[in-house]
């Protein structure tokens, strides 16, 4: 079969446990379930109800994935001695390993926070930005224009800029060679403060609380199948 490792993953209730493998082939996941060691069966659920499940499992890997992702950039920069007492900083060189790939991590965050608040065929679930009040939403309106005027479209909220100047020198009546110079700005990363990560742990514990609710629906829902109900 050519499977990598097997990843074991301990599950609740206690007893329970979830062993997947990777064929290094194919790419395809297997996985399988036990209980107390011994191999059960099992299968997939594809309720609306479980949709909406998977759908706020897959919004709790990109709310990590953003966490991740903004302290590394935090941590790059302290690294390499950025003083974030100023709001802006010019690097003096634009393309540098260290600028394109904190544009790249610029990119990638804001992207990902935008996914949470659409909706997608694989995805029927999405946060509402009426979650958020005073200095969370002035974040997250802040994030959601990263997102929208500069990662996915160049827009004009003035994230980014280019504009074109005509330049001419004039001496005793006569004129040099004209020139046109090409001004651009486009930020390289932020500076993610404690407000940013605020925010994103408010979203993670949302994300949670809302899953654990459709999960106990799920599981509801299945044991009523088989004439079964779970004692609390």
């Amino acid at each position: 079969m050519g499977c990598k490792n097997i990843k074991k993953e301990k599950l609740s209730p206690e007893g329970w446990e979830c062993r997947s493998v990777v064929n290094k082939s194919s790419g395809q996941v297997i996985y399988s379930y036990f209980f107390k060691r011994k191999r059960v069966p099992h299968k997939y659920i594809k309720t609306q109800i479980a949709k909406r499940a998977v759908g706020y499992t897959l919004l709790k890997k990109d709310i990590k994935n953003i966490k991740y992702w903004a302290n590394l950039s935090q941590a790059m920069h302290e690294e390499n001695g950025h003083d974030f007492s100023q709001n802006f900083q010019r690097s003096s060189e634009i393309y540098t390993d260290l600028n394109l790939n904190l544009k790249a991590i610029l990119v990638a965050t804001v992207t990902f926070y935008g996914k949470l608040f659409t909706t997608a065929d694989g995805r029927k679930v999405k946060l509402e930005k009426k979650m958020f009040s005073g200095e969370m939403l002035d974040t997250h309106n802040r994030l959601m224009g990263f997102r929208n005027h500069f990662a996915a479209h160049s827009g004009d909220e003035g994230i980014e800029w280019a504009r074109l100047a005509f330049a001419i020198s004039k001496k005793k009546g006569s004129f040099s060679a004209p020139y046109i110079g090409t001004e651009l700005f486009q930020p390289s990363s932020v500076h993610f403060e404690d407000k940013h990560f605020e925010l994103f742990d408010f979203i993670e514990k949302h994300i949670d609380t809302k899953r654990e609710q459709v999960m106990q629906k799920v599981l509801d829902a299945e044991l009523d199948k088989i004439g079964l109900t779970l004692i609390k």
